[in-house]
């Protein structure tokens, strides 16, 4: 899935309409549980290349992962904020300020380690739809390691998507409108993006024959199975056009 088409897939079809729905009821608490179980189901169709917004059914489904993806996302930041939260008392209680510089610059670290690893954390959730699954740690790190160049690059990519909103958030009238679906349009994007890096962390995992996971096994087939990327169509290895709607893939 290239970077351009996860950046509009959003918009397509009746796209919109599943991010204005998806946009405010990001704005309301607790109720935005559900916008983010929807991001979650962008990670899978995202690891299996299915380029399609998901539909707004399954609503109980939503609710419980848009919760534990909340859980995961707080444990993945608890332990910087505890080191940070250390580092300030000890600057007020030690006079020996190299113990909480230290702290502190630890701190940092972990927040950007655990900040790093959380999309591919989320992934592995996504995949697999299991809670424990966001905390194989070492797993985790491997597809990290085994895609780094595309983990950066998406990382790098959703960093600019990121400026480029928040620039037309400043618009005044239609920033302000825009403002309502633009947290929530990031999170798919997100899905997507990472979610399909994913995917061919997965591929790449199982075909050099160390299947980690029933999941892994479900995605490795799924890539080697291919879609259309217009009508969503199960294609044939190296296939040149669907067999459904015709488009030259």
């Amino acid at each position: 899935m290239t970077f351009d088409k996860v950046l509009t897939l959003p918009f397509k079809n009746d796209g919109i309409v599943k991010l204005l729905i998806g946009g405010v009821l990001q704005l309301i608490p607790i109720i935005n549980f559900f916008s983010m179980g929807y991001v979650v189901e962008c990670y899978e169709k995202g690891a299996l290349r299915r380029e399609e917004m998901p539909e707004w059914t399954d609503w109980g489904n939503k609710f419980v992962n848009g919760l534990l993806i909340f859980v995961i996302s707080f444990v993945y930041l608890l332990i910087p904020i505890l080191l940070f939260g250390s580092s300030l008392v000890s600057m007020v209680t030690n006079p020996w300020y190299g113990i909480s510089g230290g702290m502190m610059l630890l701190g940092i670290i972990v927040f950007l380690v655990f900040a790093f690893s959380l999309p591919m954390a989320i992934a592995n959730f996504a995949a697999k739809k299991n809670f424990a699954a966001a905390f194989e740690f070492g797993y985790i790190f491997k597809l990290i390691g085994s895609s780094l160049g595309s983990y950066i690059g998406a990382f790098l990519l959703y960093i600019v998507a990121a400026i480029i909103c928040m620039i037309i958030a400043m618009i005044p009238v239609i920033g302000w409108i825009a403002i309502i679906f633009i947290g929530f349009y990031l999170g798919c994007v997100a899905g997507f993006l990472f979610g399909s890096v994913y995917g061919k962390a997965g591929g790449a995992a199982f075909a050099g024959g160390n299947p980690v996971s029933g999941a892994v096994v479900e995605t490795a087939a799924a890539l080697e199975r291919s879609f259309c990327s217009d009508c969503g169509e199960s294609l044939q290895p190296q296939a040149k056009f669907c067999p459904k709607c015709g488009s030259r893939q």
